[in-house]
């Protein structure tokens, strides 16, 4: 005998298709999907792109700095080191408020935070709920992303933090296509 059995072989390959479908299944999902926070600002609906954020914080105490400018909240410490908070409602063009609790962190190499008023929930969409919007050309909201009977503008990330540091005198990065 040579050790080797058809229906032990059969039953092995079938066992490999299994184990294997998951892993197409997976793969093709997630190309089919896309992570949000959703979010509040300023008491409207808003998402974030999950892909965009390096962290998110809550209640973390911000320490005021002097500034003529109305977006920057302060300091804070977060993983060891001081990051500088923005209202996110400022820099959305919405009154500063007061209530924000929540931060999100975005960058890797300098950290900045975006102080937000509630986070709602994480989602996972399919790519067909998210779309291009022409009433969202703003340059800090890109497109919207329909959660239900609500369609959420997505706000930039990468915009915001070039608006922060083209303010703060710093070139912008050149964006490369997505």
């Amino acid at each position: 005998m040579n050790g080797s059995h058809p229906l032990g072989d059969r039953a092995a390959q079938l066992r490999d298709l299994f184990d294997r479908s998951f892993q197409t299944a997976s793969a093709e999902s997630a190309l089919q999907t896309e992570d949000f926070l959703l979010i509040r600002v300023a008491n409207l609906p808003y998402a974030l792109r999950v892909s965009e954020v390096s962290a998110v914080a809550a209640h973390r105490r911000v320490v005021a700095v002097p500034s003529r400018r109305t977006d920057l909240l302060g300091l804070a410490g977060i993983r060891g080191s001081l990051v500088c908070v923005y209202g996110l409602a400022a820099l959305l063009g919405h009154a500063s408020d007061s209530t924000a609790t929540w931060l999100a962190l975005c960058g890797s190499a300098e950290p900045v935070g975006l102080a937000f008023q509630e986070l709602e929930v994480f989602v996972r969409v399919p790519r067909g709920d998210v779309h291009e919007d022409p009433s969202t050309a703003k340059r800090l909201v890109n497109g919207v992303v329909q959660t239900g009977p609500v369609a959420r503008p997505i706000v930039d990330l990468k915009a915001i933090a070039d608006v922060i540091k083209s303010r703060a005198g710093v070139p912008a990065q050149p964006r490369s296509p997505t």
